[in-house]
């Protein structure tokens, strides 16, 4: 929890791999170059896509957090055009995407409310909204328990 003194903690080791992004075939999907070796085979590791875009003349940041077995969910990498050429330009329309992107307004909006709730003291409305910013804040999936840890 934020502003814990506690001296008990478990160190946890992730590997991240950001992949930038941007749209094609005209608009209609997300493409990003994807490489065999990329995929590391280890439950530590995670790809965040990357996508800038101009939304009602707002700069908006776009990311997918995906576990290498989130990925594999979405990819057929046992092709054999991708084991000889080790490398793909991947496209995926966004809603094949949609359950591993972080969605910033919603847990904003949870942290400005947890906020609220630890300026008044109010720690049982905290530890709530504490865990529902746990299952709605897809970045906490790098929080997971590894085998490895």
């Amino acid at each position: 929890m934020p502003d814990c003194d506690s001296t008990r903690y478990k160190i946890i080791f992730r590997t991240i791999q950001v992949k930038s992004t941007h749209l094609v075939d005209e608009g209609k999907n997300l493409g990003f170059n994807f490489k065999f070796q990329d995929l590391l085979d280890d439950d530590r590791h995670f790809f965040v896509i990357y996508n800038r875009d101009i939304v009602e003349n707002r700069e908006k940041h776009f990311y997918w957090i995906l576990s290498v077995q989130d990925f594999r969910s979405i990819k057929n990498t046992e092709t054999t055009a991708f084991k000889i050429y080790q490398n793909d330009r991947c496209h995926f329309p966004p809603d094949r995407l949609s359950q591993f992107l972080y969605n910033e307004v919603p847990v904003n909006e949870l942290w400005n409310r947890m906020e609220e709730a630890k300026d008044s003291n109010d720690f049982e409305t905290f530890k709530r909204l504490y865990t529902e910013i746990e299952r709605l804040d897809r970045f906490r999936i790098l929080d997971s328990p590894s085998t490895k840890d």
